[in-house]
Formats: structure tokens, C-alpha cells, sequence
């Protein structure tokens, strides 16, 4: 409920935020002194997404063997195991990225901020698939059902928190998942928060000429890129319970090329915020 609580609260502030850019008059006067701003800027955004896409492109036709190479562990493609399960979910991610990549050279901002959502469930689904060492979600997914997100932001976060010698406290595994979760949702759920994002500053109308889409398209490409990294770090994982330490070093190697640098001050930062919200 914490994080809930302060997301809402952060979206009301962002609300506030661009409705006050959206009202501000000085968009639309500096386009009638400067009439082709838009489409020049536009075009810059739309350039700086291709610089930026050909990492991640390259890096996907990278780790696509390594998911190709699954296919040798299945008999059956209509199998009911976990290897084949998982197979199908990184299927479904890499043409997810394909996609993506389109959308993003086209600024379609919304429906590529949904799609990264879909890239993070799949992922974590496919989490949630090892660590159950019960199969009693994999059964219920071949069954047909659809498996809550929670269920994978719990799992995951337990194991973490198993696996962390380091400190007595717990990590917010959970807490950090549930934000980024949340965060995503807005824009599958047709949020006012999001749809803000589709209104054109510069003619004060709903973004048909995708000025704002290109603009928020390269303003939240940090998304795509964390959930590239997390693409990556969930193979290795997966080639690391499946004890193949040739692919699993080949994978590693492929993450170093995308890994962020972050700081030991800023990542303190992030665990104490969100610690903070569950006291």
C-alpha cells in the first residue's frame, strides 16, 4: 500500500506538472515566430532514437542464438515442461523487441511504453517458472490460467533476499518491481497521466503529428534500455541453473556491453526510498 500511496502521489505531482507545460502559452507563441520548430525538433528526436536503438538491436540479434538454442533441450514443442514454457516466453520477448524497435523509430511513445511493460511480465514469469521448484504455477499456465504478477515479484524477492549475505536487512526487492510495475501499467490502462504524454505542447491538441511522441519516446528510452539489460541478466540466469557455463559466459560478456555503472551513493539512494516506504 506504501508504494502505491507514494506512486499516486508522485503521478498527481506529474499531472500537475505537464498540465502546467500544456497551458503555458510560450510553446505556441515561440512556434508562430519559429513555424518550423516542431518538425525540426521532431527530427531530432527521431534521429537520436535510431543512434540509440542500434545497441539494443545489435544486442538482440546477439542473444537470439542463445534463446535459438533452447530448442535443442525440447522433444516436443507442445511439451509440458519448463524448459519449453520458458522457450516460448523468450520467444515471445524477442519478437516483443522487434516490435518495439519499430514503434520507437515511428515515436509511438504509448504503445512502446506497453510493450516494455509486456517485456518485464514475460521475464518475470519466466522467474517465477524456476524458482518454483513446485510446478505448481507452470501446471496452472499450461492449464490456460493466467498467472498474477505479484506471484513473480514475491518469488523473486524472497530469493534475493535469501541470497544476500551482506545485509541484515531485507531488501526492497518487492517494493522497487511493484513501482516499476505500477509506473508501466499507466500507459496499458489509458491513465490521464500517460495520455498526457500524447498531447502536442505546440498546438495544443492531441499528438496526430507525434511531436510529443518522439520527444518522450527519446526522454524514456532508459526503460528500454533497463529492460534490455534485464533481458540479459534473466538468459544468464536461466543458462546458470541449466549449468551451461559456456553459454552463460557468452551471455555475460554480451551484458558487460550494456550493464549501467551506477553508483554505490545512488544505488544507497534507491534501496533507502524505497525502504523507507515500508515502515
Amino acid at each position: 500500500m506504501e508504494v502505491k500511496k507514494t506512486l499516486d502521489e508522485e503521478i498527481r505531482a506529474l499531472i500537475q506538472e505537464r498540465l502546467e507545460k500544456i497551458r503555458n502559452p510560450e510553446a505556441s507563441d515561440f512556434v508562430r515566430l519559429h513555424p518550423d520548430y516542431p518538425e525540426t525538433q521532431k527530427e531530432r528526436d527521431r534521429q537520436d532514437i535510431i543512434q540509440s536503438l542500434q545497441q539494443l538491436e545489435s544486442i538482440h540479434q546477439k542473444i537470439l542464438p542463445h534463446i535459438r538454442d533452447l530448442r535443442r533441450l525440447i522433444k516436443d514443442i507442445t511439451e509440458r515442461t519448463m524448459i519449453c514454457a520458458i522457450y516460448l516466453l523468450f520467444g515471445k520477448v524477442m519478437q516483443t523487441w522487434e516490435a518495439v524497435f519499430l514503434l520507437a523509430k515511428e515515436g509511438r511513445n504509448q504503445e512502446v511504453m506497453e510493450l516494455a511493460r509486456s517485456i518485464n511480465e514475460n521475464l518475470d514469469l519466466i522467474n517465477l517458472f524456476i524458482l518454483d521448484d513446485t510446478n505448481n504455477y507452470l501446471d496452472k499456465w499450461f492449464d490456460g490460467e493466467i498467472i498474477e504478477h505479484a506471484k513473480a515479484r514475491e518469488a523473486i524477492h524472497k530469493f534475493l533476499n535469501l541470497q544476500n549475505p551482506v545485509s541484515k536487512e531485507e531488501l526492497p526487492v518487492y517494493e522497487i518491481s511493484t513501482y516499476i510495475y505500477r509506473v508501466l501499467s499507466k500507459y496499458t490502462h489509458g491513465s490521464y497521466a500517460a495520455l498526457l504524454d500524447s498531447v502536442d505542447v505546440f498546438n495544443k491538441d492531441f499528438d496526430f503529428h507525434r511531436f510529443a511522441g518522439y520527444h518522450y519516446t527519446r526522454r524514456n528510452f532508459h526503460i528500454l534500455k533497463d529492460a534490455m539489460v534485464k533481458t540479459l541478466i534473466q538468459l544468464k540466469a536461466l543458462y546458470l541453473f541449466l549449468r551451461d557455463n559456456d553459454n552463460y559466459l557468452k551471455v555475460d560478456n554480451i551484458l558487460k556491453e550494456v550493464m549501467p555503472t551506477v553508483a554505490e551513493e545512488e544505488m544507497r539512494n534507491i534501496l533507502e526510498k524505497f525502504t523507507q516506504k515500508k515502515k
